[in-house]
């Protein structure tokens, strides 16, 4: 009886030593980070082609051949100017069961008055974090040249009178 029971507490023990040896949320999310980063600081460096070879998932690149997502990048660039800075706006979005991590993105670009958004997924693909996916989020941004600025409404004098009301139209019966 002493020995099924120490040996079913070894076999516990050794259980939870396996269980607990798992990625966690924090480990998973600076690995991921890492390679999530380096994206950035290849596009920011002009380093198209080596974002690409060098973040990109197997399957992200079976999706979205170089050409393609380089031409792509520049029309970008070309649009809403270099990166200048980027950083992650909030916690990520990890599901560990799936090796997955998705990251919004925070890029400050040349010719953008506001940032620019970035949805990046990650994906594991053996050791490694990859780019399963990266998408600018376009819908919300304005570009803003340093020669072309948006118009401001100027504010009312200090002794403006308030703005009239047009009168209303009369009931002809």
């Amino acid at each position: 009886m002493i020995k099924k029971t120490l040996s079913l507490l070894a076999l516990a023990i050794v259980l939870a030593g396996i269980a607990g040896c798992g990625p966690n949320a924090a480990s998973v999310r600076k690995e991921a980070q890492a390679n999530a980063d380096k994206y950035f600081e290849f596009v920011k460096a002009g380093n198209l082609e080596g974002a690409y070879n060098n973040t990109f998932s197997a399957n992200y690149k079976r999706q979205l051949d170089r050409e393609s997502y380089v031409r792509f990048q520049q029309a970008v660039n070309n649009k809403f100017g270099e990166i200048q800075e980027y950083a992650v706006a909030d916690e990520p979005k990890i599901d560990l069961d799936r090796h997955s991590v998705v990251f919004v993105y925070n890029v400050k670009s040349a010719n953008m008055a506001t940032v620019l958004n970035y949805n990046v997924r990650m994906v594991q693909e053996g050791s490694e974090w990859r780019i399963d996916a990266v998408e600018p989020k376009f819908s919300q941004m304005t570009p803003e040249g340093p020669s072309a600025p948006l118009p401001k409404k100027a504010p009312p004098p200090e002794n403006a009178p308030a703005p009239q009301k047009a009168p209303a139209p009369k009931n002809s019966k």
